[in-house]
């Protein structure tokens, strides 16, 4: 059974991997967080927001990697994110740093699906040497179209926000 069988994309915007039930599950209250209530990251918003559309719309767009102190509003910029865009087709799929060994198989089950998906890992600190994002490094050197096509997160990341 894939990942996504028992998914209703279009009513489900939101999902987080769980691994012992090695799938995903639907994120049924999502964070209310609004794009104009953020404050004092007008930069990275104006940023994100043009990649996102570009994005959406299919054009060439980079791969984001946000980073900052805890409390800088990374998550928050997500969550508006979403919140701003899933009427156009924004998905989002929440991966935890130790469940990054599973994102082929996720990526599989959503491949050829008509939405355009953001797959977080907040908790993931990019240390290169750390064994957590080992499976990482090599996703992102597997040339895979569909991916590309439908998952804003490899090959690395060429945009830092």
């Amino acid at each position: 059974m894939s990942a996504t069988a028992s998914f209703d994309w279009q009513s489900t915007p939101a999902a987080v991997w769980r691994r012992h039930r090695s799938g995903l599950r639907a994120i049924r209250r999502l964070d209310p967080v609004q794009w104009q209530d953020l404050k004092g990251i007008d930069r990275q918003q104006q940023a994100l927001a043009r990649n996102t559309e570009r994005f959406l719309a299919g054009e060439p767009s980079n791969n984001a990697l946000l980073w900052g102190s805890r409390g800088t509003g990374k998550s928050s910029l997500i969550k508006a994110l979403l919140n701003r865009y899933q009427g156009r087709g924004l998905r989002m799929i929440e991966v935890d740093k130790d469940d990054l060994v599973n994102l082929p198989e996720i990526v599989d089950d959503i491949c050829d699906l008509p939405f355009r998906f953001v797959i977080s890992a907040t908790t993931c600190r990019l240390m290169w040497v750390s064994p957590a994002t080992r499976p990482l490094k090599v996703y992102w050197r597997v040339p895979w179209s569909c991916r590309r096509r439908t998952c804003g997160f490899m090959p690395p990341p060429t945009a830092v926000i």
